[in-house]
């Protein structure tokens, strides 16, 4: 076990040689064997996730979410960029060293934050990508409670042979985070190990120490887990058994001095005891409250994609940036444009024939290849009217390019054995973009004289063709193979319509 000297010698992933403090020590060949144990306590938050974006040390994405972002689901949307650097410090990851749920962890320091690369370094380094991973948090009462289990692990580790002195090295950082109570760390550990044992060590920037507790195993190079590892944020024991007469002399002669001494020590830390139980108490509710922001984040995360798949994309763009300067409801608006409507045919006596089981699958085996064909051609599907889809492009050219592809989606279903044929109908003009409904119960859609004539060419269109507006036609022959100009009566129009029959 090693330790690095407390002056942060470690620099981009290696050690500086003049700044370099190693505690050597030679292990006895024969007699009873030493004791590892290493513990950081710190607390799980979040739930386990994989870096899936990584360049080495530097993280880019958890779970394809950008790691800024990740984090402000526990520190908040927080201006200052300053006050996220230093509360990310203690938000860490930990690394499972094996498949056991409650086995021990390598903690991961956030150390650096690239808010213009959107990154964050983590220390010790190493390539994190695509390692699974959990966000835990520093409380000093964790602290302590890992520094006991640390102890507690040691001591049992040496098999019943009693310990002659106790090594211990604890990271610089656990320093600064027990402030004023980092001495109830050291008093965990003697309490496990009781006051006969002498315990040193030192405050280090970098710990090394083996991932097993017994010296047969951590010395075994079979074994998968023997060796060392560079640990940060914790707290390193070696326990080396052997006599300890001498010391126990010592210790009865100088216990009057000690007394005294604690009872000074008493009355002092009684004048700390009420503000630092105040501080734990505040970690422990910045913790609960970071787990709840977590939970009711997750939550409200299933419950915005379910609405999102509810929604036109476009209306749901919209109320997200309203939402951000504080406005709720979308502006009433002028479109320019061309509408299209696509209805399935056979569907009512299909349905009149089959389960809801069979139906259900069956419409939507076209509705939604249909659908994203639509998106795809820069459209936005403003709505499912029963068996009947509605949509709005902004350029006339991409309805006209989406009713051709349609056309052949349906050819193609069809000859697959499809029992449903459509009809599509497009037109191009101007609507009002409009909040329609009540206080209850609204809708943002379209409504005007384009959106009713689109509606009626649909219509009045063969099953399996398009019927578009005569303002289509040139675009219209470039998409369709037959497009036959000829007149139709629709309804709420005193003369008769000029429109194109399009077929592929």
């Amino acid at each position: 076990m090693t330790g690095i000297g407390a002056n942060y010698q470690y620099a981009g992933g290696r050690l500086e040689r003049d700044a370099t403090r190693l505690a050597l020590l030679e292990l006895p060949d024969r007699g009873p064997a030493p004791a590892f144990a290493f513990e950081h306590g710190w607390e799980p938050v979040g739930a386990t996730a994989t870096l899936t974006r990584c360049e080495g040390h530097k993280v880019f994405e958890v779970d394809g979410q950008p790691v800024l972002d990740f984090y402000r689901q526990f520190l908040g949307d927080a201006g200052d960029r300053e006050f996220f650097r230093l509360n990310i410090q203690r938000f860490g990851f930990a690394l499972q060293l094996d498949a056991a749920e409650d086995g021990p962890t390598l903690v991961k320091v956030a150390v650096g934050c690239d808010f213009e690369k959107g990154s964050i370094d983590y220390f010790p380094s190493e390539d994190l990508q695509g390692r699974r991973v959990r966000l835990i948090l520093a409380s000093r009462r964790g602290l302590i409670a890992g520094a006991r289990r640390a102890a507690r692990r040691c001591r049992e580790s040496l098999g019943g042979a009693e310990p002659a002195v106790v090594v211990a090295v604890s990271c610089c950082t656990r320093k600064s985070i027990l402030h004023s109570r980092m001495g109830l760390e050291l008093a965990a550990v003697r309490e496990e190990f009781g006051p006969a044992v002498p315990v040193f060590g030192y405050y280090a920037g970098g710990e090394l120490a083996p991932y097993l507790s017994r010296w047969s195993e951590a010395a075994d190079p079979t074994h998968p887990c023997a060796g060392s590892s560079f640990h940060a944020t914790t707290i390193a024991l070696l326990a080396l058994p052997g006599p300890h007469a001498a010391h126990r002399a010592l210790t009865a002669k100088l216990r009057p001095k000690r007394e005294a001494l604690a009872a000074e020590n008493q009355r002092l830390r009684a004048q700390l005891e009420r503000s630092e139980t105040i501080l734990d108490e505040n970690e422990a509710f910045l913790a609960n409250l970071s787990r709840k922001s977590y939970g009711d984040g997750e939550k409200l995360s299933r419950q915005t994609e379910v609405i999102r798949r509810y929604t036109p994309h476009d209306v749901w763009g919209r109320i997200g940036r309203n939402a951000q300067r504080g406005v709720y409801e979308p502006a009433d608006s002028e479109f320019n444009g061309a509408f299209l409507f696509m209805d399935v045919k056979g569907f009512t006596a299909f349905s009149e024939t089959h389960t809801p089981a069979e139906v259900v699958p069956a419409l939507n085996a076209i509705l939604e290849p249909a659908a994203d064909l639509v998106y795809d051609c820069g459209g936005d599907v403003d709505k499912f009217i029963g068996d009947c889809l509605f949509a709005a492009f902004p350029e006339p050219a991409r309805a006209v390019e989406a009713a051709a592809r349609l056309v052949d989606l349906v050819l193609n279903l069809i000859a697959a054995g499809s029992p449903f044929s459509a009809r599509v109908g497009v037109n191009a003009g101007r609507a009002v973009r409009a909040n329609v409904g009540s206080k209850q119960r609204r809708e943002y859609t379209f409504i005007g004289d384009a959106v009713n004539t689109a509606q009626r060419l649909e219509a009045n269109c063969r099953p399996g063709q398009a019927l578009l507006s005569a303002s289509l036609e040139a675009e219209a022959r470039k998409r369709f193979r037959v497009v036959e100009p000829r007149f139709v009566e629709v309804k709420g129009k005193l003369e008769r319509l000029a429109v194109l029959d399009c077929s592929p």
